[in-house]
């Protein structure tokens, strides 16, 4: 399972330090940090849609990674999901692939 992202300090890192991978409907910024587990926080802003909206493609992007850790898929450290627009019109299996290409890009810039 992932964790939230509370410390500001962390969101600084991400900033500063993070490494970004894009997709064509989410990016990923990922930064490793002193924990030994994976803490998750999104950017998901209110041209998405109202809250109801927000809160869903949250939930569903934290269920297509909370998948990938389970499966030690998903290293730990710190990521930042921006969500730019609707995920609604998307299917679960899209959406998993998606990720799963987030990923594998995310691993291809850290392990060049």
């Amino acid at each position: 399972m992932t964790d939230g992202i509370s410390r500001r300090t962390t969101f600084e890192k991400l900033r500063r330090e993070g490494t970004r991978v894009r997709g064509p409907r989410l990016s990923l910024t990922y930064t490793p940090i002193d924990a030994p587990t994976t803490q998750v926080a999104f950017a998901i802003p209110r041209k998405v849609g109202g809250a109801v909206v927000r809160n869903r493609n949250r939930r569903r992007v934290r269920a297509a990674l909370d998948e990938r850790a389970r499966a030690g898929r998903l290293r730990p450290g710190a990521y930042l999901v921006h969500v730019p627009r609707s995920l609604d019109d998307l299917d679960a299996s899209a959406l998993r692939a998606e990720v799963d290409d987030l990923l594998g890009a995310l691993d291809a810039r850290l392990f060049r």
